[in-house]
């Protein structure tokens, strides 16, 4: 009988794993249609697209064969996000964001529409800059990973910070897997509240706005 529990919940874990594996998967699969069949295109901006998609099929390829890393995962959402910036396109961006921060958010799609209308293309650089990631292992597999990332960008001649909350792998909440929101501040405003920690900025400020935040001070 215990074999028998045992062989179940791994098989539960795996299940999960590949749940939170298609959905970053099929995000690629909307940059992709987006994006690369896009006749109109550039071919360096579908370089970077074909790019975005290789990265993601490596992070689905990763958490299929339990090879986690939180980093990558970081660093490769935030290209995602910029090129999705850089190209005005909503509704990739809109894809980003997991099933809750969808439904806690009231307004998402105007939210998406304003935050589009005042940095859509418009961001002249950005640098990932770090992240901070907590989760929930049991026997070596990841049941949950929930990862705080930074970018520092440059928009209409002033510099700006962006952290992003994610959840990368929840197995017993798929509605989770995603972007839960985005917070973006001057970097002026940033250096004021370095005297508080990274989470106390994001908390409990950052949870209470799903999707997309601006702190203009």
């Amino acid at each position: 009988m215990c074999c028998c529990d045992g062989d179940e919940s791994m098989k539960k874990k795996h299940t999960g794993l590949i749940i939170a594996a298609t959905s970053i998967f099929m995000t690629a699969l909307v940059i992709l249609n987006l994006f690369v069949f896009n006749s109109c295109m550039s071919k360096a901006k579908k370089y970077a697209a074909e790019n975005m998609l290789a990265i993601l099929q490596t992070i689905r390829i990763n958490l299929q064969s339990r090879k986690y890393d939180e980093g990558r995962v970081a660093k490769a959402q935030t290209e995602v996000i910029f090129t999705a910036i850089e190209n005005s396109n909503k509704e990739t961006f809109k894809a980003l964001f997991s099933q809750k921060a969808l439904a806690d958010c009231g307004d998402a799609d105007e939210q998406i529409d304003d935050f589009m209308e005042r940095f859509g293309g418009k961001i002249t650089s950005w640098k990932y800059s770090g992240m901070s990631a907590s989760g929930d292992v049991e026997y070596g597999e990841y049941k949950q990973s929930e990862i705080w990332a930074m970018t520092e960008f440059e928009y209409d001649g002033n510099a700006y910070v962006m952290f992003f909350h994610t959840f990368p792998i929840d197995i017993n909440n798929p509605e989770n897997v995603g972007i839960y929101n985005i917070f973006i501040t001057s970097r002026l405003i940033y250096n004021e509240m370095k005297d508080r920690t990274r989470k106390n900025i994001m908390y409990p400020e950052m949870a209470e706005h799903p999707i997309i935040w601006i702190y203009e001070g």
